[in-house]
């Protein structure tokens, strides 16, 4: 895995957790 795409991956889900 990239640290890239890790790093997308994390911030995608930050994302998510703070949209409720």
């Amino acid at each position: 895995m990239i640290d890239l795409e890790l790093g997308n991956w994390k911030d995608f889900i930050e994302a998510m957790l703070s949209r409720k």
